[in-house]
Parts: C-alpha cells; structure tokens; sequence
C-alpha cells in the first residue's frame, strides 16, 4: 500500500508552551483523524478545537483571546494560528476510578504527518494517523473507544457480558455550567462556548439486529467548575455485551451571528442529522426566513457531515 504524505504540515501538536504561534490545519478525513505523538498520547481536531489524548482521558482546548480578538474557528476558516488560551478554555474528560491505561491507535491510515516548525531538533516525521483510539480496561470489562466524525467526535463505552455499567464515571472539568436538556443531551458551558452530548443511544446486539436500552444521563456537581457524568440504564440482559454511545457535537459553536445567540437544545435523527434550535439577537444569521427583530427563534440542521 503506498503512503500518502502530508509534507510540511505545520501543527499545534504540542506538549508544553510554544513562542511561536503554529499554523493549525483541520483533519477533516475521518482515517485520519487521531495523530499519535510518540510520548506525549495522540492529538485530534474536530470542529475547530484542538483535542489531546493521555492515559487518563482527553482534554478539548478553545481558540482563545488576543487583544479582546476572538479566534477564528479553524472548521470555519480552514487555516488559522493558535492563539493563546484563555485559562477557562479547556474542557477536560476523566475517567473516574479507573486504570491507567494508554490510548492505542485503531483503524490505521496510510497518512503520515510531518511537524516541521522551529528549531531543527525540534522537527518530528512520519507521525502515524488512526481512524479511531481505544482505551482497553479502562474499568473491568470496559473499553472505551474514540472516533472521528464530520463536525465533531464519537465516544462510546462497550461493556463485555458481565460488566457493571455503573463503573462508567466520567469527572468533568472547566465547564462553567452543565445541564440536560429536555431532548436527554447533555450541554456544556465553557464562558461564550456550548458543548453537547447527545443523548445517550444504550444498545445490545442480539442476533442480526440489536435491543435498544433505556438510558438518560447521571449529572452531579462537584464545585464550580467540575462535574461527575454517569449513565442510568434501564432494565437490561446483563449476560450480554452492552454499548453506551453518547456523541459529542460541536455543532453549536459554529452557528451564530453578530450578536447574542442560544442554543436551548440538540437532537439527532436516525439518519445522522443533527437538529438545533435556540434564539438569536442576530441580524445576519443565516435563515430562511426574516427576522423580526430583537429576539427570534431559530432552528438549524446539520447533515451527517456537519454541513447546515
């Protein structure tokens, strides 16, 4: 099979402060997603945020302040600098209770990435590319596993016959705010940022086919910026294996106008499509229809490759 290169690819992939600002590029091939950096975990982009893998879980950073500027989303603009980030712009994922255990690249895809920026010694080639990471044994019987898609990430847990989903504990920290939604989703706040977890999807495979779960979030609040996530399951075979799959969409943030703007709530259809709606004060969202000035309701669908 022959590689394909992705020469002088100048990344933000960094394990400590950098003097200068890099140029970030969005990965948008879903087998190519998760960027393995020897020694330092893996490295990700997905709706315009920088994502870092480690043995405890994974960290989602924000473009950050310049001068009062904000950043440009880099799904948006395609090519942008990394700015320097606020202190309250990073939302970090942890597993709770759980064992160390170190990312492992899936799905391997035949791109390889080249750092070449600053110094000569500090240059890295041929940075291998997954399509997916996993965790194994994160707690007993429990895998968690990361996946890329368009316009935002897949996360799941897939539990073995046996295991107790209520190990499954995710500690939350850097959101300001976090509630569930009427739809189940799960938002987060991050200052002028919102985050969403959809609903969780609970299923077993049973046969050719697959016995939905009932299931709806665990939130609790640990002080002003941290939070426990669990997942509540309704009755269940427990001597079969068992997915949680909630997906993070960062939909939200890619959707405003010149001024203020509310997502209320998020849903997915079976088809991949992803419904918001909200107010806006905005005179020049996009719409199909008039404003009527001061505050409208709106609501916008993403298809499955995050277009609106």
């Amino acid at each position: 099979m022959r590689s394909s290169i992705a020469a002088l690819t100048m990344l933000a992939l960094t394990t400590g402060v950098q003097a200068d600002p890099l140029v970030q590029r969005e990965f948008s091939g879903r087998d190519n997603r998760f960027i393995e950096i020897p020694g330092a975990g893996f490295r990700a982009m997905a709706a315009g945020k920088r994502i870092s893998f480690d043995a405890q879980g994974m960290s989602i950073d924000l473009p950050g302040q310049i001068n009062g500027v904000q950043g440009r989303s880099v799904a948006a603009s395609g090519v942008a600098r990394s700015l320097s980030l606020r202190p309250d712009s990073r939302l970090r994922y942890s597993f709770e209770n759980a064992s160390m255990s170190a990312p492992q690249g899936l799905h391997p895809s035949p791109t390889l990435y080249h750092w070449l920026v600053g110094e000569a010694a500090q240059w890295r080639t041929g940075l291998r590319s997954f399509g997916a990471l996993g965790y194994r044994s994160v707690w007993p019987g429990i895998d968690a596993v990361f996946q890329g898609e368009p316009g935002g990430l897949k996360y799941q847990f897939e539990l073995a016959p046996g295991a107790d989903a209520a190990q499954v504990w995710l500690r939350v920290e850097g959101a300001t705010d976090a509630r569930i939604l009427p739809t189940g989703a799960l938002q987060w706040s991050i200052g002028n940022d919102l985050f969403t977890d959809d609903a969780p999807l609970v299923y077993q495979p049973r046969g050719n086919g697959r016995v939905d779960v009932p299931a709806r979030y665990r939130l609790e609040q640990v002080d002003a910026t941290t939070w426990r996530v669990g997942f509540e399951l309704g009755s269940h075979d427990k001597g079969l294996p068992l997915v949680i799959d909630p997906a993070w969409t960062g939909y939200s943030g890619l959707v405003g106008g010149n001024s203020a703007d509310q997502v209320n709530a998020v849903a997915r259809d079976s088809d991949g499509n992803t419904y918001a709606c909200g107010v806006t004060q905005s005179s020049d969202l996009p719409n199909a229809g008039s404003s009527k000035g001061g505050e409208d309701a709106f609501v916008v669908r993403f298809d499955p490759k995050g277009v609106p």
